[in-house]
């Protein structure tokens, strides 16, 4: 059995908590090996592919739980978002709702499970040096003009509101279940995409766990592709994209971005412009 098929067996028996409006057989992102045709193929293409194994070498694939990293961070004060209801909270013109705690506090709670209040973000350069040696810089990546990354933690039902970025993403599990929507780039309109001078941009007005056709009637036209990550797993998810991510269970992923060329000048723009307008995202 092929690699794509495998995730689409996998993909065939799941209960899709992320738009809930769309058919039960929309498309499902196909998994491949990393030296596997179908991912240069796809990359080329500009469409999403599973990456199964990518990060088989990095330390953090096999040493990053909550136990070790609370161990190795103790009571070191992380910034934090605020979970509304399952979902980021975020102002249209501010960006995200930020606050600080104590890590090892953040994680304790975030592995006994129930409900969170509190979704971590950071970029491990800055605030967890200790564990940028876990990390490596994939290949496809490593002559890229521009890079950053962010280091997440969620607990279970916490759901990110449909967001795209400018450049290309590495979306990597190393530890916990994913279940992530994508969209492609023609269906802002029918996403209800905020407004270019807004605070938010790159976000959407539309909840993805529900559907309410009264404010969005286009709303059923967003065709998702679908894709469930276990540690281990990478997801390539090409710029323009639209996606929610919705956590199945505790989980630490890692965001790795990168830009090319004439690509690299459009995510500089953007921190200049997050920076000038005070906008946390």
């Amino acid at each position: 059995m092929s690699a794509a098929a495998t995730s689409h067996d996998r993909g065939a028996s799941c209960a899709w908590r992320l738009a809930p409006w769309a058919a039960a057989d929309v498309d499902l992102v196909p998994a491949v090996d990393p030296a596997a045709p179908l991912y240069w193929q796809r990359f080329r293409a500009r469409l999403p592919v599973v990456i199964r194994g990518l990060t088989a070498e990095w330390r953090a694939t096999s040493h990053w739980t909550f136990d070790e990293l609370s161990a190795r961070i103790g009571a070191r004060r992380v910034p934090v978002v605020r979970v509304h209801d399952g979902l980021l909270g975020y102002a249209k013109h501010s960006g995200m709702d930020y606050d600080q705690q104590p890590f090892d506090t953040f994680a304790r709670r975030i592995a006994l499970g129930g409900s969170p209040e509190w979704f971590l973000q950071l970029n491990p350069d800055a605030h967890l040096p200790e564990l940028v040696g876990d990390l490596d810089v994939p290949t496809y990546s490593r002559r890229a003009h521009w890079r950053d990354r962010m280091l997440t933690i969620a607990g279970t039902g916490t759901t990110t509101p449909i967001h795209r970025e400018l450049p290309d993403n590495i979306f990597t599990v190393f530890c916990g279940e994913k279940e992530v929507a994508l969209f492609a780039p023609s269906n802002s309109r029918n996403l209800y995409a905020f407004g270019p001078f807004s605070g938010v941009p790159h976000l959407s007005a539309v909840d993805p766990r529900s559907h309410d056709a009264d404010r969005y009637p286009r709303l059923p036209r967003a065709r998702p592709w679908r894709c469930r990550l276990r540690a281990g797993d990478a997801l390539l998810i090409p710029r323009g994209w639209w996606h929610a991510v919705h956590t199945v269970e505790p989980s630490i992923a890692l965001g790795s971005w990168w830009a090319v060329g004439v690509w690299s000048l459009l995510p500089r723009a953007a921190t200049a412009y997050k920076r000038l307008f005070n906008i946390k995202t």
